[in-house]
């Protein structure tokens, strides 16, 4: 039993705990009950409340944990991707931006080689950075390839050399 005091009226009544609603015999109104958690219940909740939280941090690690891993295995792993570009594109690029397409593309192997260019008037202005030559060593036979496809696999390890100009002297316009 528990003693409530009518909202309407100011009426102190005496429950009974497993009543919900009913009307006040002073006025007349309907009176709602709203249910009141006991300590135990209120420790119960929390307790669970915990678990849920304790859980759901455990299992955001694990994830957590396995996807920075897999990150890592990726990385560390020699598999086929494709070229981003075929040989007779990549001559006459800017080598900064084809060192660049070949990292995205997933290549990790990328030696460059400067090839002093001297700057002719009569000739032409030879271009800082164009590439000039580019090969890729396949690692199961061993050769350098100087033609191949875009699209093209290659295994994500493949020595990638690119030889590229770097003007030197003459006169500069």
């Amino acid at each position: 039993m528990k003693i409530i005091v009518c909202k309407h009226c100011g009426v102190k009544l005496e429950v009974d705990d497993s009543v919900s609603q009913f009307n006040c015999p002073n006025c007349g109104k309907p009176i709602h009950l709203s249910h009141t958690p006991s300590s135990k219940e209120l420790a119960a909740l929390i307790a669970i409340l915990l678990i849920i939280v304790a859980s759901s941090i455990s299992v955001w690690i694990l994830i957590g944990n396995k996807t920075s891993q897999s990150f890592e295995n990726t990385q560390n792993r020699i598999i086929k991707i494709e070229m981003p570009v075929s040989a007779k594109e990549a001559k006459g690029m800017n080598y900064e931006i084809l060192v660049d397409s070949l990292r995205t593309a997933g290549f990790t192997d990328i030696k460059l080689i400067e090839d002093p260019d001297i700057r002719i008037p009569i000739i032409g202005r030879a271009e800082d950075g164009k590439v000039k030559k580019i090969s890729i060593q396949e690692l199961n036979s061993g050769k350098a390839l100087t033609s191949f496809d875009k699209g093209q696999k290659f295994l994500n390890n493949s020595e990638i050399t690119i030889t590229y100009s770097v003007v030197k002297g003459g006169n500069k316009k």
